[in-house]
């Protein structure tokens, strides 16, 4: 039998602290602490693998759609194989350029910002941001679950985090100003595993125009949002909302505006 040190390590540091989550309170119990870390392992192995065949499937996706900077976003994922919430993140940002290379765009992956995007010879760059599942999701899906004929309010981030769900998104925004290239049009792709943020494109970009309007340039460098919602909660689908900003200092022209209202929710990951 492994020792629990030697399991945590294996397991990463994501997962390490849900396994500890679920461990501690259950300690003296009469539960076998190395043996539920050992089920855990082989569950965490089983799920790396799963992983692995998924980046595997979305770089060789991404070379046939003629992508450039593959090799070394490839490089990325590979090196960050062992910490699953950035390799999970990771994996994020290609589905992004994958999305918007299935919508006739030409994609280079690339750092700061993450995606440098052409469509009929215009430039358009984009920082992908991953919003990661939240508590608040599971205790919604209890509450869905175990309600019979009421109504159950759910994504209200408000009152368990501190900030509703268009906040967050705003403050991610703000914070990627210096990752924004100035004289060229930004959006900002979020990529959203957490149900909460369904339908809130269009807040957040209101609260970035009052901002601009107010007289944050930082943020005027954003052209506007694409929010696309990778939960599942609904379907195997991946709904996307596309909102342009009204204050910014690049505006998107009509024909961009055209190509990303055009990524409709038929866009789809094995």
């Amino acid at each position: 039998m492994q020792l629990l040190p030697n399991i945590l390590d294996e397991l990463g540091p994501g997962r390490s602290r849900r396994l500890l989550a679920f461990i501690i309170p259950r300690r003296g119990l009469g539960f076998s602490v190395e043996k539920m870390a050992e089920e855990a392992l082989t569950c965490a192995q089983a799920s790396r693998m799963n992983e692995s065949r998924q980046s595997a499937d979305l770089i060789g996706r991404l070379r046939a759609a003629g992508a450039s900077g593959v090799d070394d976003y490839s490089f990325k994922l590979k090196t960050n194989e062992k910490n699953d919430e950035i390799f999970r993140d990771l994996l994020f940002e290609g589905k992004a350029a994958l999305m918007f290379l299935n919508h006739r765009w030409q994609v280079e992956l690339r750092d700061r910002p993450d995606l440098k995007l052409q469509f009929a010879g215009e430039l358009l760059y984009a920082e992908v941001k991953h919003f990661r599942r939240k508590e608040q999701d599971q205790k919604d899906e209890d509450a869905m679950l175990a309600a019979t004929d009421e109504l159950v309010r759910y994504g209200d981030l408000g009152k368990a985090e501190g900030s509703e769900a268009w906040e967050q998104v705003v403050t991610v925004a703000r914070n990627k100003v210096g990752q924004y290239v100035e004289g060229a049009p930004n959006i900002l792709v979020v990529e959203s595993s957490t149900v909460s943020l369904e339908l809130m494109a269009s807040s957040a970009v209101h609260a970035i125009d009052e901002a601009c309007g107010s007289g944050d340039l930082g943020l005027c460098r954003l052209s506007g949002l694409v929010l696309v919602d990778a939960s599942g909660w609904k379907s195997l689908q991946r709904d996307v909302e596309f909102c342009k900003t009204s204050h910014a200092a690049m505006p998107l022209s009509e024909n961009l505006c055209r190509a990303l209202e055009e990524i409709q929710s038929e866009t789809r990951f094995a």
